[in-house]
């Protein structure tokens, strides 16, 4: 058996490569811890970021090729652009078959969060309503979404509605409670609050609500910065009744709001923002925004449980 004594001695040489190791390793392994630390987003919406796709979005394959670059993420937001660009733009059936075969390749490619069939059955009803010439082509360009098993589904999101809002400062920032159990979180232990998840909306520059993104009849204004992000920090969520569970993403939502508007006597809900339906449904004079919600995406767990 060989003794400390007979060993051959460490040069420095021998030094030199051990450190370099330890550095390529270090350099191996950082990436990964980042890279796992950035699966778990926090910001679920940018008005800067939102506006520049929808103003480089002039036909269907801008919206495929933004989908592509991971631009947009989920068939909410493909639906958002679409009735953005139908205003100035209608697609023949020819392009729309192109487009749904080409969002049908990226959503598996790209794990795209898919639409809701009752959220598209809302909008699709409602358009229905309009007298605009293009109205008809969206619909149908819709019914084809909404036809797609890789594309829309019954089952792979949580609709969940706002639980509760607390202004943090006026006008600026606000918080937006939702009670949410995700499915691997059925085991969580904590008693003394529900789980759930914390939206901070941020408003910078312009403080006038009115003067929002009107993407419909209306100028677009750049003079203020409109972000939700998902609050991970432990203090956000003190005195709230809610605590977060580390399987919460950002990535997995899509947040909206609904508007109500009267139509020959009746209450219509739809989703969306106020300058879509002003724009497609014009003789209704009295939209407002009556509710805010989170879509959350399931389809990896549900995946993985199939398994």
């Amino acid at each position: 058996m060989e003794t400390i004594s007979d060993l051959p001695e460490i040069t420095v040489t021998d030094l030199r490569t051990v450190n370099k190791l330890i550095a390529n390793t270090a350099r191996l392994v950082m990436p990964r811890k980042e890279e796992k630390k950035s699966e778990r987003t926090t910001e679920l919406f940018n008005s800067n970021k939102y506006v520049e796709i929808a103003l480089s979005c002039k036909k269907l394959t801008d919206i495929t090729g933004a989908v592509s670059r991971d631009l947009i993420t989920s068939m909410f937001t493909v639906v958002e652009h679409i009735l953005f660009i139908s205003r100035v733009y209608s697609p023949d059936n020819e392009e729309q078959e192109t487009f749904i075969t080409t969002l049908n390749q990226l959503s598996s490619e790209m794990k795209m969060q898919k639409i809701c069939r009752h959220y598209l059955d809302n909008i699709i009803s409602v358009l229905k309503l309009s007298d605009r010439e293009q109205s008809n082509l969206v619909v149908t360009l819709l019914t084809k979404i909404r036809d797609s098993e890789m594309l829309c589904s019954n089952n792979e999101n949580v609709i969940i509605e706002q639980h509760d809002k607390t202004i943090v400062r006026e006008n600026r920032e606000s918080n937006h409670l939702f009670l949410f159990q995700h499915p691997l979180s059925r085991t969580c232990t904590v008693s003394d609050s529900r789980c759930g998840f914390v939206l901070r909306e941020i408003l910078q520059g312009d403080s006038i609500r009115t003067r929002m993104l009107d993407f419909f009849g209306g100028p677009i204004q750049r003079a203020f910065k409109l972000t939700h992000e998902l609050c991970l920090d432990e203090d956000d969520y003190k005195n709230t009744g809610i605590h977060l569970n580390d399987v919460i993403s950002a990535r997995d939502m899509h947040w909206y709001h609904t508007v109500t508007g009267t139509c020959e006597g009746k209450d219509i809900t739809v989703p969306g923002r106020r300058g879509w339906w002003k724009y497609w449904l014009p003789h209704i004079t009295d939209w407002k925004y009556t509710g805010f919600y989170a879509a959350y995406n399931l389809s990896e767990y549900l995946v993985a449980k199939r398994k």
